[in-house]
């Protein structure tokens, strides 16, 4: 009900009642090459009204109101966590402000996967999105970001500062506050509600400041809703140790796939002009899987042009997150690589492939001995995975035909060395992830879709000290889908 609730007053900002191009014809193909070169234009109705309110303009006024709304934002949280939460942490006097200022105690800190990799980032959304809200551009309203998370780690909490919030923070807040912002503005500012839902800070400053945020290029290409009924199996060999194995079945989930812009035959205006997000969650008694996985092109140009295909070179930042009953991944990665979109066989086909690489600037992975508390394992310790960084590389396709159906396979590799952390020597070493899914569908009725994916995570860890893990988890769906 939340995933509807929140694509509802998306409907009808971009004009098209299919998730994916069809090519039927030789017409398709100029039809679609028009679309390319329009696809960044701004949707009709929201230039109409561009002029019934003030826009925001950056300058020395916006920055003491993006400033005082990152600052506040800071105070709140914090005055939530003392004392509504009651957490200690939150305690901080001016001899704690004045060490954390006069002293090099930064550190990784062991909270909880959930505080680090899904609250950080979203609260790093809020500073981002202050600068945006008030007509700073991407590269600048990071710069809130950042000041933000800084502003946190050295006058909000009595912990020490960490260095990990100061990567997760302004980083994937980036990544998911530009999305945010841009789904906000794709409401053109109807059902007020909800858009309280997708970017509270946009809201808020438009709600204390009565003005609208700069408009943007590119817009709503596709909204897929999911329903699912899912299974799970998964194995975990500890080398010299017995094996642990399970089974859920069955688990039910919901997701949506949101497209904006269309990556292929691309060139960028602004950063996140095109992205794709996805939100999953599976559910059961026992188990619990939530998957989010961003993707914008901050950079891109279409080479090519005398060639049948669409073709983008780009630079993509993006921040993938696993949260799991027995998974904790999380990534953000900036890579460089090429997107193509060419249709086959007289146009009755068309076939796509994304080819990326590049660096995980921050990557997390679950510790299976800390899952399992088993090895080391401190029995008060919020932590259940480690830090790595390292190279990634990506590699996905799919084939589609009217009759055929959609294949599409993409598979993701990790190539990564453990973060060296006082005390956890043990777990020092290489790591490779390796998580791949095979979805296929087919349309039944008008926007109707019914398929089959199974999502694979692959794991093997060379600990220095500690014995190898293997860890595979499989996750099946049978799904249907809407395309709004």
């Amino acid at each position: 009900m939340l995933i509807l609730f929140f694509v509802f007053p998306l409907q009808g900002v971009y004009g098209q009642t299919d998730n994916t191009p069809k090519f039927t014809g030789k017409d398709t193909v100029r039809t679609f090459a028009a679309d390319v070169q329009t696809e960044c234009a701004a949707p009709e109705h929201a230039q109409e009204h561009a002029t019934e309110r003030a826009h925001a303009k950056k300058g020395v006024a916006s920055f003491f109101i993006a400033a005082t709304e990152v600052i506040s934002a800071n105070i709140a949280l914090n005055a939530f966590d003392s004392i509504v939460l009651n957490l200690d942490f939150t305690r901080v006097t001016p001899a704690i402000i004045w060490q954390h200022l006069s002293k090099n105690l930064w550190e990784w800190d062991q909270n909880t996967f959930v505080m680090n990799q899904a609250g950080h980032p979203y609260l790093g959304a809020v500073f981002f999105n202050a600068g945006r809200a008030n007509g700073f551009n991407f590269y600048e309203s990071f710069l809130f970001a950042l000041g933000g998370s800084l502003f946190w780690e050295e006058f909000m909490e009595t912990s020490n500062p960490s260095i990990n919030d100061m990567i997760y923070t302004p980083l994937a807040g980036a990544v998911l506050g530009e999305a945010l912002h841009r789904l906000f503005l794709a409401t053109n500012y109807r059902h007020m509600y909800a858009t309280w839902l997708i970017s509270p800070q946009d809201a808020f400053n438009r709600f204390i400041t009565g003005k609208r945020a700069p408009p943007v290029s590119g817009h709503v290409e596709s909204i897929e809703l999911y329903a699912s009924a899912d299974a799970l199996f998964r194995k975990t060999h500890f080398a010299g140790a017995d094996d642990s194995s399970g089974a859920t079945f069955p688990a039910f989930g919901t997701g949506v796939k949101i497209t904006y812009g269309n990556r292929y035959g691309h060139d960028t205006r602004e950063p996140f002009d095109s992205f794709t997000l996805r939100a999953d969650v599976s559910a059961f008694t026992t188990y619990y899987n939530v998957k989010l996985f961003i993707d914008g092109l901050v950079f891109s140009f279409s080479p090519w042009e005398h060639l049948p295909c669409f073709s983008t070179f780009g630079i993509a930042l993006g921040y993938d997150m696993i949260f799991a009953s027995d998974v904790r991944y999380a990534s953000s990665r900036l890579g460089v690589g090429l997107s193509q979109l060419c249709p086959v066989a007289d146009e009755a086909w068309t076939f796509t492939w994304d080819a990326y690489c590049g660096w995980d600037v921050l990557n997390t992975t679950e510790n299976n001995y800390y899952l399992a508390k088993l090895t080391n394992y401190a029995p008060r310790s919020k932590r259940t995975y480690d830090y790595y960084t390292g190279a990634f590389a990506r590699l996905a396709f799919s084939v589609q035909n009217s009759y055929f159906g959609t294949l599409s396979i993409a598979a993701t590799a990790d190539f990564l060395f453990h973060i060296r952390e006082k005390g956890k020597s043990a777990y020092d070493g290489l790591l490779l992830v390796q998580y791949a899914e095979c979805r296929y569908e087919h349309l039944i009725w008008k926007s109707f879709y019914l398929g089959v994916s199974d999502f694979l995570y692959h794991k093997w860890n060379r600990y220095a000290k500690e014995p190898r893990v293997k860890f595979i988890s499989n996750h099946v769906q049978l799904y249907g889908k809407v395309a709004l």
